[in-house]
């Protein structure tokens, strides 16, 4: 039997063939424990289980052998506000955007951290960058108008939404 690729294991994954993804992505860790792929998506499926812990520590091992990978810091950041576990969530977004800096995804996720931790200030910036990396963002401008609004400057949310 040929061993299994992660593109195939993703591919599983990404049609929601969970048990062919997990069973692939476990044959490749067996194969290559180390392997930061494996690790990094088996622990997203884990986490989508409702697996938390087991997902953190895959990812994290994931991070282990590849902490420049803004996608795994960008999942940890994601489960660890699923845990609750906000300030090292922070920290995990905030690594997924100085690693690459034109990470949107990242970039909202941080915004939405510092909206829902009442930094109203460093969410508008980090939604600006969004705006700023894909204008189009249509999210990023109604979470700009409602912080204005919040923070008691609705002249501001007028100008967003043109």
């Amino acid at each position: 039997m040929e061993a299994p690729s992660i593109r195939a294991a993703m591919a599983h994954h990404q049609r929601g063939e969970i048990t062919q993804a997990e069973s692939m992505y476990v044959e490749l860790l067996r194969q290559k424990p180390d392997d930061a792929d494996a690790l990094h998506y088996l622990g997203v499926l884990r986490m989508a289980q409702g697996r938390t812990a087991d997902a953190v520590e895959l990812v994290q091992r994931a991070l282990e052998v590849t902490p420049g990978n803004a996608v795994a810091w960008n999942s940890l950041g994601n489960m660890l506000v699923l845990c609750k576990e906000l300030k090292a969530a922070e920290v995990a977004y905030t690594k997924a955007t100085t690693i690459q800096p034109n990470f949107t995804e990242a970039w909202f996720n941080l915004a939405n951290y510092y909206r829902n931790t009442d930094q109203a200030a460093l969410a508008v910036q980090c939604f600006q960058r969004v705006i700023d990396l894909k204008p189009k963002f249509s999210s990023a401008y109604e979470n700009i108008a409602l912080l204005f609004d919040k923070m008691g400057k609705p002249e501001l949310r007028v100008e967003v939404l043109r």
